[in-house]
């Protein structure tokens, strides 16, 4: 695979995983399933990662920290699995 810097997602408009076409239609911002125990289903002790997060991640209309991108299917179907290759077809 290829090397990326964090956050390098904010740039994306398109990319390409499994031989799907995906269009990146708007940041993603983090919510407080972030601070639920997963395996125990309760709220962990601590805000983390939010906390952290709100310090450097915060937009413009978002209320909660940016974290990824959401991704909507171009055309078509496919199947996704664990290994395939993220090809970044368009940037800002």
């Amino acid at each position: 695979g290829c090397e990326m810097g964090a956050f390098e997602e904010d740039g994306w408009r398109g990319v390409e995983v499994g031989g799907v076409a995906f269009r990146a239609v708007k940041p993603c911002d983090r919510c407080a399933t972030t601070l639920v125990d997963q395996a125990a289903g309760r709220r962990a002790k601590g805000a983390e990662p939010l906390k952290t997060l709100r310090t450097f991640r915060m937009r413009e209309g978002f209320e909660s920290p940016l974290f990824g991108v959401n991704l909507t299917p171009l055309e078509g179907r496919g199947e996704l699995r664990v290994g395939d290759e993220l090809v970044i077809t368009e940037r800002e």
